[in-house]
């Protein structure tokens, strides 16, 4: 079975992303896992460790609950195999490592653009997935 993965940021331009992913995986009879990276600054200084993971943990579970409202989407469209992913740690790390472990045939992400000088020079999640990822990667505009 093929594996369509949407990493959601929980924007209008992931939800776009899921809307294809649903259309596709109807027609090519394949799974969509959707998921998200929580990424939680490293320590600095004077910030304690349990503080940081708890606000980790926190935006896990607040990850899950709006994931669990995305699968309504593909829920409601009927006969598609779905789950949801809550991942933690570097985003583009995770999400590559994710796709070779979930043997993932295809990343359908939502794009917004480079809207301002550092996201030219630093790049996109959805640039470095392309250029990083062992899997095509499709790339939805607004």
């Amino acid at each position: 079975m093929k594996t369509i993965l949407i990493p959601s940021d929980f924007s209008k331009f992931s939800e776009n992303a899921l809307h294809l992913a649903i259309v596709l995986a109807h027609s090519l009879g394949a799974k969509i896992i959707v998921c998200h990276v929580v990424q939680v600054p490293i320590a600095i200084g004077e910030i304690p460790f349990a503080l940081l993971e708890k606000e980790k943990n926190e935006l896990k579970e607040k990850a899950e609950i709006l994931l669990k409202a995305q699968a309504l989407h593909i829920h409601h469209a009927g006969g598609i195999s779905y789950e949801t992913k809550v991942l933690d740690g570097e985003i583009t790390k995770e999400l590559i490592e994710f796709t070779t472990k979930e043997k993932v045939s295809l990343i359908i992400m939502g794009t917004k653009g480079a809207k301002n000088v550092q996201d030219i020079i630093l790049g996109s999640v959805t640039e470095q997935l392309i250029q990083n990822s062992l899997c095509p990667v499709m790339a939805v505009p607004e």
